[in-house]
């Protein structure tokens, strides 16, 4: 239902509401898992508009699933770098924290010492490293 609104919404926006419309139809595409449209409407995001935040999270997101974890990793640092208070940095820091532990990762402290560093604040800094302990 979301696609469809979003998408007969799109000819009549201009400005901010375009790049948001575009966002959410890049969102859309990201739940109903086609990542790649997702990736390809998301680059035309990641660099200008007020917006950059949340889509280079769900620009490193769908890289992730689309099996490309390094270039994922690299989108999270580009959005801690450039959005350090957005939390949109914290979630894609706990996002790859998860995914880490997950994949049993000998780095996982090292994302947490980070998430920690830039996020002393956030809702998620004081996440335990390794609940398996």
């Amino acid at each position: 239902d979301a696609e469809s609104a979003f998408t007969a919404l799109r000819p009549y926006a201009t400005g901010p509401d375009r790049d948001l419309i575009a966002l959410r139809l890049a969102e859309t595409s990201v739940h109903r898992r086609r990542f790649q449209a997702a990736h390809k409407a998301l680059g035309a995001l990641i660099d200008e508009g007020p917006l950059q935040d949340e889509a280079l999270y769900y620009y490193a997101s769908t890289r992730r699933s689309q099996g490309a974890a390094s270039d994922s990793v690299r989108t999270v640092r580009q959005l801690a770098d450039r959005f350090p208070a957005s939390p949109w940095t914290e979630e894609a820091l706990n996002d790859l924290a998860s995914a880490y532990i997950r994949e049993d990762r000998p780095d996982v402290p090292v994302v947490f010492r980070f998430l920690r560093k830039r996020l002393i604040r956030g809702r998620k800094s004081g996440r335990k490293e390794d609940k398996r302990q």
